[in-house]
């Protein structure tokens, strides 16, 4: 089987980026990322240079005004993402 690739990109300051403890298969190259900017444009970058078949990221929904006004950050990515997104509520 053809190997996958898997990439998790935390958008904000690297000490407070969660850390990752996952042992991939053999089949799946894993790595990480710790990138700073606007978040949904900063997702959106990383997806077109990953060439991304698929983007997963948490949702918190709607947080505020300006979030009413123009979308949530998954909204933002949705709206513009070159792959499909899945989007998983966080509790």
């Amino acid at each position: 089987p053809e190997a996958a690739s898997v990439r998790a990109v935390f958008v904000g300051d690297e000490d407070s980026a969660p850390e990752i403890n996952w042992a991939p298969p053999a089949t799946i190259h894993f790595d990480q990322a710790v990138r700073s900017g606007p978040i949904a444009d900063t997702i959106l970058e990383e997806a077109e240079a990953f060439d991304a078949d698929l983007i997963v990221m948490a949702t918190q929904g709607r947080q505020g005004f300006l979030d009413a006004l123009r979308g949530s950050t998954t909204d933002q990515v949705v709206r513009k993402a070159p792959c499909p997104v899945l989007a998983v509520p966080t509790i």
